[in-house]
């Protein structure tokens, strides 16, 4: 739980006064794209937390392949990409290989099917070795490690790699403007099917959440609610395992202090709802988050309550953002009666350029 946002370990994130915070470098032809980037990503159909990529923590570099936006056929919307880089800032320095993938199909309602599949592998002192080619192809090997020991005789019971998997469904209804969503992962590269089939939830996770707009027929009022849990699954009695992100080989999946899925981390469950007005020239959102850690490991599991507020709006092609927050936390670092509590008060303002550019132009 050294990760935690509550529980930063400072000394592993060195401040940065100025620089290119994101940028991406792509060469693409009919939306097709190869290049190299930086940038903040998100998999998965969640508004606050994702269980295998988010913005939780500042992007790291890596090179891309795929679709730039979604590609349409008759009815079916698709899209692909395929992600590769090797996490220098990381202890062990090992490489991240990811494939994520969606396919829309255009109905009423739309209903859309997603995927990720990420791997963590190899790195510095490691007694298994891989190449970095080895590393690339990890993402299209079987799912079942009895199928990789029929390839490799020589081949341990249990892969050394650390693999995360996910998969969603979604449905949107245009005429209600409704959205409904499931995200499903494992945290555990499986023996075979038996096994899969025998302990279906063993190193589980899930989203379930929803996402309304037109409430009450008002164009500008919208809501929304979200359940991610990652508690340790109840097979974690019988067999190893049970925690995501555990491995402290590669610095328990963070980047920077912070993990780049969601923020809650290992053994723990989060839930996030709001409700609020978003106008062109204002926006005002409310919003509520109960956030438990260590629920089955921790004897005290840490208890985060926030109460937010967003407030947006424009005045004269300036971008003024007021953000507040009422944070408690209680059993903080696993002690009871260890409680605390602070406000955070962020304000910003922003001009785009762009419209200056126009404007001149014109």
């Amino acid at each position: 739980f050294n990760v935690l946002n509550d529980n930063i370990i400072y000394n592993k994130r060195k401040g940065q006064i100025s620089g290119i915070r994101e940028s991406s470098i792509l060469f693409h032809y009919n939306n097709i794209a190869i290049g190299l980037s930086n940038a903040n990503l998100w998999w998965g159909p969640g508004i606050h937390s994702s269980l295998t990529m988010s913005n939780n923590t500042e992007g790291f570099p890596y090179f891309m392949f795929g679709a730039l936006k979604d590609r349409r056929y008759n009815n079916i919307s698709y899209n692909f990409r395929y992600y590769f880089t090797k996490l220098n800032n990381l202890s062990k320095k090992p490489y991240y290989t990811a494939l994520v993938g969606t396919f829309s199909f255009i109905s009423n309602p739309i209903f859309t099917i997603g995927f990720s599949r990420n791997f963590l592998s190899g790195g510095l002192d490691l007694k298994e070795k891989i190449t970095p080619f080895e590393a690339a192809l990890l993402p299209l090997e079987s799912i079942f490690i009895d199928s990789k020991i029929n390839n490799n005789p020589d081949m341990e019971a249990h892969d050394l790699w650390d693999q995360t998997m996910a998969g969603f469904l979604c449905l949107e209804f245009p005429a209600s403007k409704l959205k409904l969503y499931l995200e499903l992962g494992t945290d555990d590269h499986r023996q075979n099917f038996s096994d899969l089939r025998s302990q279906p939830d063993h190193n589980s996770a899930s989203i379930i959440g929803l996402r309304k707009y037109d409430i009450f027929n008002n164009k500008y009022l919208l809501s929304g609610i979200e359940y991610i849990n990652i508690k340790q699954s109840f097979t974690y009695k019988f067999r190893g395992g049970g925690h995501w992100w555990w491995k402290d080989i590669y610095d328990y999946s963070s980047y920077e202090g912070r993990r780049w899925a969601a923020h809650s981390g290992s053994d723990s469950d989060d839930f996030y709802f709001y409700f609020g007005y978003s106008g062109k020239h204002l926006t005002f959102i409310p919003g509520f988050n109960y956030e438990r850690h260590g629920i089955i490991h921790g004897e005290k599991p840490e208890v985060k309550i926030e109460f937010r507020l967003d407030i947006k709006f424009l005045i004269k092609d300036y971008n003024i953002d007021l953000y507040l927050e009422r944070e408690v936390i209680n059993n903080l670092s696993f002690t009871e009666n260890n409680n605390v509590s602070s406000n955070i008060i962020c304000f910003a303002i922003s001009k785009d350029l762009k419209r200056l550019i126009n404007n001149n132009t014109n």
